[in-house]
């Protein structure tokens, strides 16, 4: 090991000279992997949504962190802009978290708000006429002068500016907040991959679980514009690493679910309320099932503490083997991953 780790520091050396160590504050400015799409029409119909956040692989745990975050962060977001749907449905695997919006409204309700101003003795004169309080008020509100009416609050009368705020697209909207939505989760320990140098410091201070390699938004068939850390977003999700990380293209936000039903990757839940992990679970006994019969085996479910194990499961696979004797006798494991740092027991049966 001290051998290996001496030649490591000398390779690293010799390319530092090679390249004439350079310095990141001399690293080129650079492109963005993807240029932005347009912000697309308007339109009248709801559409399904989709928001997949594609990265380096979570820990599991890290995971089950950002989903319980994403389930309340979501609907109080849109509940803030105004846009209601049927239903929210959240999940995620090591290298994706994915959010999908059901039916959400094509455009913001209408908001009208009552902005209260100064009493009406001081925005008034004796002989009715506004004075500069009120004028005040109701250029900083953007209303006419004219158009404040009175209100008595607990025997005191005030003025007030109504105020009507038309609804936008729901496409402009969901691209200035989704930022603020990614921004918004967080890790027990976070990391920053970016250099200032290349992206600017705001950028640079961008934290995560791990690298964000790819932005997926979806408004029905339309891509929702919108950067985070150095990247666009588009239509591109990204297959496993076991088949070398294709790129795959998403028609639309409901081709999603089943889009990856042709894919080995988890599939998500058939129901948006259910646990994303329970669905994992039940995939994985379906496929013991026909091997377990065959040998008389009994299968005992994964109790719910150990549900973290699923969400570190990016491909199940279930496999037999035998342990001879006289470790122990006639006994079964059953594997979810193989090939993997994390291959411990998902299951352990008996005859």
């Amino acid at each position: 090991m001290r051998r290996m780790s001496a030649a490591v520091a000398k390779a690293f050396i010799a390319q530092r000279e090679e390249l004439g160590h350079p310095l990141l504050k001399y690293m080129p400015q650079r492109a963005a992997p993807t240029p932005p799409h347009p912000m697309p029409p308007a339109t009248d119909k709801a559409a399904d949504f989709l928001l997949e956040i594609g990265s380096e692989e979570l820990p599991g745990h890290h995971v089950l962190t950002a989903i319980k975050q994403l389930k309340k962060a979501v609907p109080a977001m849109l509940d803030d802009l105004r846009l209601s749907c049927d239903d929210v449905y959240v999940s995620g695997t090591p290298r994706r978290l994915a959010v999908i919006v059901t039916n959400l409204s094509p455009r913001q309700s209408d908001l009208s708000e009552e902005l209260r101003g100064p009493a009406a003795k001081i925005a008034f004169d004796a002989d009715g006429n506004p004075t500069k309080a009120a004028q005040g008020f109701a250029r900083g509100k953007g209303v006419d002068v004219n158009a404040l009416i009175r209100k008595e609050i607990k025997g005191t009368e005030y003025v007030f500016a109504v105020k009507q705020t038309p609804g936008r697209p729901a496409a402009k909207a969901l691209s200035e907040a989704l930022p603020g939505l990614l921004k918004s989760i967080t890790f027990p320990r976070s990391m920053r991959w970016l250099a200032g140098a290349q992206v600017g410091k705001a950028v640079a201070a961008t934290a995560y679980s791990r690298p964000i390699r790819w932005l997926t938004a979806l408004l029905g068939e339309q891509v929702i514009p919108f950067e985070y850390a150095g990247l666009n977003s588009g239509r591109i999700t990204r297959g496993l690493r076991p088949e070398g990380s294709p790129d795959i293209e998403i028609p639309g936000a409901g081709d999603y679910r089943q889009l990856f039903k042709m894919q080995p990757t988890p599939l998500p839940p058939s129901s948006p309320t259910s646990s994303p992990y329970a669905t994992g679970e039940r995939s994985i006994l379906t496929k013991c099932a026909p091997e377990t019969k065959a040998y008389s085996l009994p299968v005992t479910p994964t109790p719910p503490s150990s549900l973290k194990q699923t969400a570190i499961k990016s491909w199940r696979i279930f496999c037999l083997g035998w342990t001879r004797s006289p470790f122990r006798k006639n006994s079964v494991r059953c594997w979810t991953k193989p090939n993997d740092w994390s291959n411990w027991p998902r299951k352990l049966v008996k005859c």
